[in-house]
């Protein structure tokens, strides 16, 4: 997971790569369908299009700003190690370290091997929770 610190200088900001793309603030985040036997909670988002860089740098700007990006970020990191994805990946890791045949010569490469199954294990409670949040956040931005 990526550190981000946050800083009144421009210059750290435009130094921080890209975060993924950002959830629509106007998109329903989630939904939930109860049958008698079980509830199925489905989470859907729309992202920014390329075509929105202006929208995703002010927003961008907003979050490193108010505090709410690190807050976030923090957030989804507590999560992710209480529920054990965080070791899961680890393990991940070292077993494609590890393993001769993956051929892993570096961090990109390490990273291309790990991520869809890491992407994968995370639990969809967390998904919902942090997107709730993000929703959250960007609602209150629309507020001000």
């Amino acid at each position: 997971m990526p550190t981000t610190t946050t800083s009144s200088s421009s210059s750290v900001a435009s130094s921080i790569s890209p975060p993924p793309p950002l959830l629509s603030p106007t998109t329903p985040t989630n939904s939930s369908m109860t049958s008698s036997s079980s509830t199925t909670t489905h989470c859907t988002t729309t992202l920014l299009s390329p075509s929105d860089a202006s929208l995703r740098a002010d927003i961008n700007r907003r979050l490193l700003e108010s505090g709410d990006l690190e807050r976030l970020t923090t957030h989804l990191g507590h999560l992710l190690r209480e529920s054990g994805w965080r070791e899961q990946t680890l393990n991940s890791c070292t077993r494609a370290l590890r393993d001769q045949d993956m051929h892993i010569a570096n961090y990109s490469s390490l990273y291309s091997a790990v991520e869809q199954d890491a992407v994968a294990a995370v639990d969809a409670a967390i998904k919902i929770d942090v997107v709730r949040r993000i929703r959250e956040v960007l609602e209150s931005m629309v507020d001000l």
